[in-house]
């Protein structure tokens, strides 16, 4: 943010790149707070339901589904690791002068500032 704040105005290339990985960490952030809260939901759901899961033979069969927010986990951690790969290699693109655009960001936030400098 740093960077788009103090050089948006010295190069167009910087500021859209710095107003790209603002996008992106804001969209981030969100999507692991989501995550998170799905985490948290499936760990609770199981350990209250688990109690009232008994069979008619006796068996907790539903103890496997303890294991349900450790694959929530593992699939949250799996993405913030995608999601971090995909920033440190734009940033990389970005240092050796090249453009990158994030998949969906990019194009949005072109279109959104072509967009408010043809209606001045």
């Amino acid at each position: 943010m740093l960077i788009w704040v103090t050089q948006r105005d010295e190069s167009e290339f910087v500021a859209f790149q710095a107003l790209q990985a603002i996008a992106y960490q804001i969209t981030m952030f969100l999507g692991w707070f989501l995550g998170m809260g799905c985490y948290m939901c499936s760990f609770f759901a199981i350990f209250i339901g688990l109690p009232f899961t008994a069979s008619s033979d006796g068996f907790p069969y539903a103890i496997f589904g303890t294991f349900l927010p450790f694959i929530v986990f593992g699939l949250l951690m799996f993405g913030v690791m995608l999601f971090t790969l995909y920033g440190v290699l734009a940033a990389i693109m970005v240092i050796q002068g090249k453009d990158f655009r994030y998949i969906i960001i990019g194009n949005w936030l072109e279109k959104y500032l072509s967009g408010s400098d043809s209606g001045s």
